[in-house]
């Protein structure tokens, strides 16, 4: 084969896209959809900080077209440490996200307070952008949504790291 595109070499690349301004952004998590729209979940810094530096970041999710234009784009959180680490779409379009926040995270309507150290999250939106609902998780301990999937049933599995105890509805987990 020759490479390059069309051949057996590398791939290359239908488009990319560079977004953001000078303060430090950071995509953490990526999904598509059927329809090939793009979901991109992440951290952005507050006056120059730097994400994952745990002060000053707050939640970002877009959805781009399968040409990579934005179509819609979401920021969560309050200036004090909040990312979003995943991100999965469901076979009707939804997108859900998951991280982990201190302080207070606002979804639209619904505010989420941290019990402690950190708390995970989780919010689900509908394929427009609107959040339909957003749930948190944990205790004076730290707790980290690390990923999310979504099944063909639509049941969201959620991974994450915990420390102390955590209750997702069927009774408080311990972890180590």
């Amino acid at each position: 084969g020759q490479g390059g595109c069309g051949g057996t070499g590398p791939s290359c690349a239908v488009w990319s896209k560079s977004l953001g301004d000078a303060s430090s952004q950071s995509a953490h998590s990526i999904a598509t959809d059927d329809a090939g729209n793009v979901f991109v979940a992440g951290s952005f810094g507050i006056g120059g900080e730097i994400p994952m530096s745990d002060v000053d970041s707050n939640v970002f999710v877009a959805k781009l077209s399968p040409e990579g234009d934005v179509l819609w784009s979401k920021t969560f959180g309050d200036g004090d440490d909040q990312q979003a680490n995943a991100v999965a779409v469901d076979g009707s379009g939804n997108v859900f996200v998951a991280g982990s926040f201190r302080g207070d995270l606002s979804f639209e309507q619904t505010t989420l307070s941290a019990a402690g150290c950190l708390d995970m999250f989780v919010a689900k939106f509908d394929p427009a952008g609107k959040v339909e609902w957003s749930k948190s998780f944990g205790d004076m301990a730290c707790q980290f949504g690390d990923d999310i999937a979504v099944d063909p049933s639509g049941d969201v599995l959620l991974l994450g790291t915990v420390k102390g105890d955590i209750d997702f509805g069927g009774g408080p987990l311990t972890g180590k």
